[in-house]
């Protein structure tokens, strides 16, 4: 056993995988004395990936708890950051390491995104030069760090990422909101980092209920159009219908179609059916001072004549 090795005789990256699977908390105080290899990261991960899927299922299942624990230990600590940042030698091994990291994902993306996040942890630095022979997994990998960056509202690896060329693109927002709907924080930090608007992110908002998030799009001068409110209509919001239309919000007579399916008699055996109809039947009436009266023709407006001479 591990505990048993003689204090001068230096220990590598396979005494510390066999002192992990037999006694984590050992092996993490070792990491906090810096007793550990610096190759320790990328070796276990290599001693995984070498086992069949079905050894991998089973090493990640019989290890969760430990597991976890380790990799909070390296997504916590910085003992290793900056080690490699300016040594060549190792951009290889790293690239390996990520392309490793990316098998263990796809047996299980829960184990997978913890051994990713610690990962960008120990070398965020070198995220792009890494992937100079390997394009086909660059975008997926990107893809993923900026998911976290959202998860762990770390957004200014955001910004790291567009230094090196990554376009963010709206779908972040869209994605902050379903997550995490009430932390207008998110928002404003994907806003710092220039994560273009649009409107169908006020869309989204009205559909979902989301005040909070279509209060701050509104104000942060995102753009809106009908959709909002039919949308919002549609999916019997009222918070955002009130909102919607005391700011002024684009609008037109389609709007009442959307609700029109809350009066439909196919709709009637559903549930909670009497209660929707009565929300609908509330916004109908905050909607008639803005209905919009239809435009008289001119033969319309010569009828009308006759019929009162």
């Amino acid at each position: 056993m591990f505990s048993k090795m003689k204090e001068n005789v230096e220990e590598t990256s396979n005494d510390f995988i066999s002192l992990f699977e037999n006694d984590v908390y050992t092996c993490i105080n070792k990491m906090i004395e810096k007793k550990v290899p610096e190759t320790f990261f990328a070796e276990w991960i290599e001693f995984i990936v070498k086992k069949s899927n079905t050894e991998v299922t089973e090493y990640l299942e019989t290890n969760h708890s430990s597991i976890q624990l380790l990799l909070s230990f390296f997504i916590t600590q910085n003992q290793y950051q900056g080690k490699f940042e300016e040594d060549e030698n190792y951009h290889i091994s790293i690239q390996d390491t990520i392309l490793q990291i990316y098998k263990i994902y796809q047996i299980s993306s829960t184990h997978g995104a913890f051994f990713l996040e610690a990962f960008v942890h120990l070398y965020k630095k070198q995220l792009f030069h890494v992937y100079e022979n390997h394009k086909k997994y660059k975008q997926r990998f990107i893809d993923s760090i900026v998911d976290f960056s959202i998860q762990r509202n770390i957004i200014e690896w955001i910004f790291v990422l567009q230094k090196e060329g990554y376009q963010p693109k709206k779908e972040l927002y869209l994605y902050s909101m379903y997550h995490f709907p009430e932390d207008t924080e998110r928002l404003q930090k994907l806003k710092n980092v220039n994560v273009p608007f649009d409107k169908i992110l006020c869309e989204y908002a009205g559909r979902y209920g989301l005040l909070k998030a279509l209060t701050y799009l509104h104000e942060n001068g995102c753009e809106w159009d009908s959709l909002t409110l039919y949308s919002a209509c549609q999916y019997l919001q009222e918070s955002c219908i009130d909102y919607a239309l005391e700011k002024g919000c684009p609008w037109n007579n389609e709007i009442l179609l959307s609700l029109g399916g809350y009066f439909s008699k196919e709709n009637q055996e559903k549930p909670n059916y009497q209660e929707k109809k009565e929300i609908a039947i509330r916004i109908l009436k905050k909607l008639q001072k803005y209905i919009q009266p239809k435009p008289i023709s001119s033969n319309e407006n010569e009828d009308l004549k006759k019929s009162t001479e």
